[in-house]
């Protein structure tokens, strides 16, 4: 039996005055009459097909952020939605620190089909690009099109379907803009053969042959894959990560191998280094000649031989 905690004859005057009276159990009555209150049923947990946003809140004094549940009101719009999207291409802009400029391109979004088309073309094997996404996208400083600049002059004099050149002729003329002082720096070391620290990775295009007079204490040529600027014991280099042709005992393959070209100050020969590309060499055709000899040898000594010589 439920006991009403509320006193004597107070249900009474509730009905005569038409009030309402709330028990201690949270139950309220009106007019005398009992009413049970009623908990709304959850679901239980993670059986609702849908999802919950949270948001990053303001950081706080101590630099801490807490999820939220509404949209912060310091956040805009996306900058890219169905309007960008009919543009062949989106050029970001960032602040640049050069006081020729204000701004210089942090990267370019490729959306044409037109110019996917064309550039698949242009950078055919250049490893790390995939012209067939949705979203091409190219971070400066655009090394793929240093790289194969001389494709690109050579696909803009071809003739083309009307869309192709226009679309192209847009991306050449943003491409010129943002790269001429790298282009002309470029051109100027390479007629005059030399080359600065911070360049290098212009004469280093990957797929091409790398000269060494510093592997293994030999020279060799290896294929170039990539290369990074990095910071190491003996301080700053130019690591250029190869691939050469070895033997491992059963079988010959191909092994990666690092190279590295340290930092130095102004310009040097492009010969004088311990590793440059050997369209650069002197005398290539000689060189390649007596690496190729020496592959050949190399390949006859592989698997196990008996050799012996008689003293004179």
């Amino acid at each position: 039996m439920a006991i009403d905690s509320s006193p004597p004859g107070l249900d009474s005057l509730a009905k005569k005055f038409g009030l309402v009276v709330e028990n201690a159990n949270g139950a309220s009555t009106q007019n005398g009459d009992t009413k049970q209150e009623s908990k709304p049923m959850l679901a239980s947990v993670g059986s609702l097909a849908s999802f919950v946003p949270l948001y990053q809140g303001s950081e706080d004094s101590n630099g801490n952020r807490t999820w939220v549940d509404k949209v912060p009101e310091d956040v805009e719009e996306a900058a890219e939605n169905n309007e960008t999207a009919r543009h062949a291409l989106i050029v970001r802009n960032k602040k640049c620190l050069d006081s020729r400029k204000k701004f210089e391109i942090h990267s370019i979004i490729v959306q044409s089909p037109w110019l996917k088309t064309a550039l698949a073309e242009i950078l055919k094997g250049y490893p790390g690009v995939c012209c067939s996404l949705d979203r091409l996208e190219f971070d400066a400083p655009f090394e793929p099109f240093i790289h194969r600049w001389g494709q690109i002059l050579r696909f803009k004099e071809m003739k083309h379907d009307e869309k192709t050149t226009e679309h192209f002729h847009l991306l050449f003329s943003v491409l010129k803009e943002e790269l001429k002082d790298t282009i002309k720096a470029f051109e100027d070391y390479v007629s005059h053969g030399v080359i600065t620290y911070q360049h290098l990775w212009t004469i280093f295009q990957p797929g091409g042959i790398v000269f060494s007079d510093s592997h293994q204490g030999t020279t060799c040529a290896l294929e170039f894959r990539n290369g990074k600027y990095a910071n190491t014991n003996c301080g700053n280099v130019y690591q250029l990560t190869c691939e050469s042709i070895d033997w491992d005992g059963n079988d010959f393959g191909r092994s990666n191998q690092c190279l590295q070209v340290r930092e130095f100050s102004g310009t040097r020969p492009i010969k004088s280094l311990h590793s440059y590309p050997l369209s650069f060499h002197p005398e290539k055709k000689a060189v390649k000649a007596l690496l190729i000899e020496r592959g050949k040898k190399f390949e006859s000594l592989a698997g196990y031989h008996y050799k012996g010589y008689m003293k004179r």
